[in-house]
């Protein structure tokens, strides 16, 4: 669940506006309220929550204070603004501030807000993956900005027309084990001078070996002296107590000067390990890597057009196809969590446009930002069973994607006397006589009649429950007119309201048309 935390001077609009929605049943949970800002800052110090809500005007210290304070102390949190008719400067100055968007606070619609959380889950889903490739791979940012990239860049001054061709060699050991030796001299030790090899140390448990290999002639001659050499320095590790050590090779280069690139082709070699515990030697292939991304594109819009049909059977196939596509490409830990990112993200995606309730049914985003992807099977079957019940629930909604969007829209808002086919198609974007035209086409009943008969239905349900008035349920379930509700219920039950009362509340079949 995401954290919020609303900061509003006015207690009555803090509880319009927690109670407007179910907020778990998006992904949220509010967690704090605050009276002004200089409350909201102190909370802060406690509990820092995902998102912060938050009125302008307020007393001690208002809105556009506590913006900036949070974007310059607390910059991941998305910030919402509760906007009055006449702070257009302020929600303009807001939001040039940093804040994602604004709501109205006395023209507050359910859709609107629910679209703007939608929005915020999918910026901090997108911070989230940016934090994983941050954290994930030091070594890379170490290489392209950090002090070791100079250090290197000296070494190799003056070499670079001995190297040509050559190759490098990333040497990679357990943190643990590399605490005991200064790196550097260690593989100085293991590996004579011969063959002009050049030691380069990266950081406590990574090692560069810059090999020149211009006296061989054939790929094939290139390749067993890699290898040799490769299990040479393994075995060598092994009798100085080093048990985990791995070789990362790059393909062969002939300008030294792009050394940048080849330490990064190694780097990545390494990252294969994922996928074979037990292999220590990784070449690194530009012919794996060559179109991958294309095929990868294919693979998973053809997973979302078989969800989207319905099809369990093609939605299995393509999710086997995709872990079959990772494994036999190899790719990088840094590409393997961008493509159960963008899984996750379309799963998400498909779950919204047909209005389900997505939460901890695809628990993989917590794996992605704890770096915890271990098992590619594992990750395969959890997207099976995820993806292969979405797809079920398409099929079972036996309208086309669109008409299911629209269904599940009237579903939540049916009780709002505001609801009406020009609101509805607006917000799907469709003029009201296709709208109309459509929804009569694949479900057999007019728009209207559809939206009736679940207010009717609920309204039956108020009947035998509660003790309610007649006029309260009929504006409960969204009849301004009461004259109108006891018209629309006579003919859609075949009784009247008192009728029903007296006669029919024993018996939910009255109607004549359910949903």
């Amino acid at each position: 669940m995401l954290k919020v935390m609303i900061v509003e001077d006015d207690v009555m609009y803090r509880y319009a506006l927690k109670t407007v929605i179910n907020w778990e049943q998006y992904g949220f949970i509010i967690r704090d309220e605050a009276i002004n800002g200089k409350d909201a800052i102190n909370k802060l110090h406690v509990n820092i929550p995902d998102v912060l809500i938050t009125d302008i005007s307020m007393p001690e210290l208002n809105g556009i204070s506590l913006i900036k304070y949070v974007k310059e102390n607390y910059p991941d949190i998305k910030i919402l603004v509760l906007s009055s008719y006449d702070d257009y400067k302020f929600v303009r100055d807001a939001l040039l501030l940093g804040a994602m968007d604004y709501i109205l606070k006395y023209d507050l619609e359910k859709e609107k807000l629910v679209d703007l959380l939608d929005k915020i889950k999918d910026e901090i889903e997108k911070d989230r993956y940016n934090k994983i490739l941050l954290k994930e791979n030091k070594i890379m940012n170490d290489i392209i900005s950090g002090n070791e990239i100079k250090d290197i860049k000296k070494e190799l001054q003056g070499i670079s027309k001995e190297f040509h061709p050559g190759v490098m060699l990333c040497v990679k050991i357990k943190e643990l084990e590399a605490k005991e030796y200064d790196n550097n001299s260690l593989f100085h030790n293991i590996i004579d001078e011969k063959n002009s090899k050049y030691i380069l140390g990266i950081n406590k448990n990574l090692c560069c070996i810059l090999l020149d290999i211009s006296d061989m002639k054939s790929e094939f001659k290139i390749h067993n002296y890699l290898q040799d050499l490769s299990r040479y320095i393994i075995e060598k590790s092994y009798e100085y107590g080093i048990r985990n050590c791995q070789i990362g090779i790059s393909d062969i280069f002939n300008d030294i000067n792009r050394y940048e690139y080849y330490f990064k082709q190694a780097a990545i070699s390494l990252e294969y390990s994922f996928y074979d515990k037990n292999k220590k030697i990784f070449f690194y292939s530009n012919d794996l890597i060559a179109n991958k991304n294309q095929k990868l594109d294919d693979l998973l819009n053809h997973l979302r057009e078989s969800t989207i049909s319905g099809d369990v059977d093609k939605v299995k196939k393509d999710i086997t196809n995709i872990f079959g596509f990772i494994c036999k490409y190899k790719l990088s830990k840094r590409e393997l969590k961008k493509v159960l990112l963008d899984l996750y993200i379309m799963y998400n995606n498909i779950s919204r446009e047909l209005q389900q309730d997505i939460n901890d049914k695809l628990g993989v985003i917590e794996l992605l930002v704890n770096d915890q992807i271990n098992d590619v099977t594992m990750l395969e079957e959890e997207y099976l069973h995820s993806y292969s019940e979405l797809c079920k629930t398409v099929g079972n909604k036996q309208y086309s994607m669109g008409i299911q969007r629209i269904v599940g829209y009237i579903e939540k808002n049916y009780r709002s006397s505001n609801l009406t086919v020009d609101k509805i198609a607006h917000i799907h974007d469709i003029t009201p006589n296709y709208l109309s035209l459509i929804f009569k086409k694949e479900t057999g009943i007019k728009i209207t009649d559809y939206i009736n008969a679940l207010k009717i239905k609920e309204a039956k349900r108020l009947l035998r429950s509660s003790n309610k008035k007649v006029y309260e349920i009929a504006y409960d379930v969204g009849f301004n007119n009461v004259t109108y509700f006891c018209t629309i219920f006579k003919r859609k039950c075949g009784l009247t309201v008192k009728e029903y009362m007296n006669n029919g509340r024993k018996s939910t079949g009255n109607c004549l048309k359910e949903v």
